[in-house]
């Protein structure tokens, strides 16, 4: 997944560019999920009188939608896997550090705020300061993955299984207790990427053909919407808002009808016949920057979007287009600063072997 992004130029052309294309896709819902999550606060529903006064059927289609996209990500990894270099680990930090100081001086600018060197200096350490969850985890996920890769790769297939039911019990267990975000930590990449590996090197993984994939899909899909919306719908009729508490948590990633979804979303793309185009991987190569940009807070407002949706449906479309476009041109300038701070880097080092 992200690391694939470091790769020289020369090697997009070898990549799946219809793979490319559905991470793209990936963060597009991600975002969006983000304006219906925080924009319209639906992550409120049940809790202190909260009332959502547009259309819930629409709003829980789309939030059926868009909630597999971060665990599809992840999965992308786990299938291709995810080979260790402390020169990518490093480029990635490097990308964080530039998004956040940017991130954190245009707040000081634009939004007057009153200057303090702490909240730079976190800036410059935005995984260790959790300025995002996933970003944070993935970063883990990706120090963690040799020892992943070999130690999961060694076990027997039975023990495979048992490491994997474990994963996801301990992940999905917190939805029963109503307990928010299940899912949305280390516990739920590890367990989405080593889910990953395993079918791909297990018979399971054959059966999910583009028909059953989308079949699956289909199902998973229509399970979701009908008892997320079926919850809101009780709770209104008998008048107990105590119900729609259950929504959110239903939500959580580690739900295994999201789980399901987001499996055989990949498999039904990665079923396509492969192509690849050298120039739509170049462009699509910065798809990570829509999430670091979009949500590290100061550059836009998930409140104001949903408001310009409101106003006007195309108008907010629009605006949406334009952030993550800009997201993705930021994304290459952010990528060639990166570049040139590596061969500086490189340099430095080259010239104290010589001395």
């Amino acid at each position: 997944m992200i690391q694939r992004y470091t790769e020289d130029k020369q090697n997009s052309k070898c990549r799946n560019t219809n793979i490319e294309i559905l991470r793209f896709i990936l963060m597009c819902f991600i975002f969006s999920w983000h304006i219906l999550v925080h924009g319209y606060n639906l992550k409120m529903l049940g809790i202190d009188n909260f009332q959502f006064h547009g259309n819930f059927v629409i709003a829980s289609f789309f939030l059926t939608l868009f909630v597999p996209a971060t665990y599809c990500f992840v999965f992308i990894s786990g299938y291709y896997g995810i080979k260790f270099k402390l020169r990518k680990l490093i480029t990635m930090l490097l990308w964080c550090s530039i998004v956040s100081v940017f991130a954190e001086l245009y707040q000081y600018i634009r939004q007057d705020i009153t200057f303090h060197i702490t909240d730079l200096l976190k800036s410059l350490l935005p995984i260790t300061a959790n300025k995002w969850w996933f970003m944070k985890d993935f970063i883990m996920l990706y120090i963690l993955s040799p020892v992943l890769n070999e130690g999961f790769d060694r076990l027997q297939y039975k023990s495979k299984i048992l490491v994997l039911s474990l994963l996801m019990f301990f992940s999905a267990a917190g939805i029963v207790l109503l307990i928010q975000n299940c899912g949305s930590n280390l516990i739920g990449l590890i367990m989405i990427y080593l889910l990953a590996r395993f079918l791909k090197a297990s018979k399971w993984g054959g059966k999910f053909t583009v028909r059953n994939s989308f079949a699956i899909y289909i199902v998973a899909f229509l399970l979701l919407w009908i008892c997320i919306f079926s919850m809101y719908m009780l709770s209104n009729n008998i008048g107990y808002e105590g119900l729609k508490k259950v929504i959110f948590p239903f939500l959580g990633y580690s739900n295994p009808l999201i789980i399901l979804m987001a499996v055989s979303l990949f498999y039904i793309i990665v079923n396509l016949r492969e192509y690849s185009n050298r120039l739509m991987n170049n462009i699509l190569s910065s798809t990570i920057f829509v999430y670091l940009i979009t949500e590290i807070g100061g550059f836009i407002s998930y409140t104001n979007i949903a408001s310009d949706f409101d106003e006007n449906i195309v108008g907010g479309i629009f605006k949406s287009i334009a952030i993550i476009s800009i997201c993705l041109l930021v994304g290459h300038v952010v990528m060639q600063i990166t570049s040139y701070i590596m061969i500086c880097f490189d340099k430095i080092i080259k010239t104290r072997k010589s001395i």
